[in-house]
């Protein structure tokens, strides 16, 4: 669930959906089976689906498709002013977020031919994360380049991310949630005290 001013915006595998009174009443604004979506501070929206990208130019009230350069997209975020996209199969791309809220012709800019990321967040227009499997990889430089972590103990099979503030520690940071054959549920390193850290974030 995601916040833009007041209202709240869903992004299920039965459509995104809108609340305007703090939860007590959603309406569906898309239809689509959505994995995940994202608002910049201007409330410029994404939302991907298993093979197609949607944007929001009137904070989420109304989405239209975009083309990709792949069609089995995973997830999507907003930093330093561009709009990327994570591709399973053609990797990972970006475009500036003027292209996409003036309603141009997107040219992706594919920064990245990894595959099989799952997961990507951005603490600022450099420093970011993703996911693959059971590495964390980080990038200094815009996700140009991107470098595997350490993990302290066996690396666990990740399954999502959060941005809180600011890199890894108390008072904010990014934070890893896995999956547990022990729970069957997703847990969360760092935040809970797990066992699973990222050592050198």
């Amino acid at each position: 669930i995601k916040r833009v001013n007041e209202d709240f915006f869903a992004f299920t595998i039965g459509g995104i959906w809108h609340s305007s009174d703090d939860g007590l009443t959603w309406t569906l604004v898309q239809a689509g089976a959505f994995l995940s979506g994202a608002f910049d501070d201007t409330g410029l929206g994404v939302a991907v689906t298993a093979a197609k990208v949607y944007t929001s130019r009137d904070a989420g009230l109304t989405w239209a498709e975009i083309t990709t350069a792949g069609n089995a997209t995973k997830d999507a975020c907003f930093a330093g002013g561009y709009l990327y996209v994570v591709d399973s199969a053609a990797g990972t791309m970006r475009v500036d977020t003027n292209t996409v809220r003036n309603g141009t012709t997107v040219v992706w800019d594919v920064t990245d031919l990894t595959v099989n990321v799952t997961d990507m967040t951005f603490v600022n227009t450099q420093l970011g994360y993703r996911l693959r499997g059971t590495a964390i990889d980080r990038t200094l430089n815009g996700g140009y380049s991107w470098e595997t972590l350490s993990v302290s103990g066996s690396a666990p099979t990740w399954a999502n991310m959060q941005t809180c503030g600011g890199r890894l520690g108390a008072g904010g940071g990014v934070y890893f949630g896995f999956y547990s054959p022990f729970f069957d549920s997703t847990n969360i390193a760092r935040m809970t005290g797990a066992s699973k850290e990222c050592a050198d974030c």
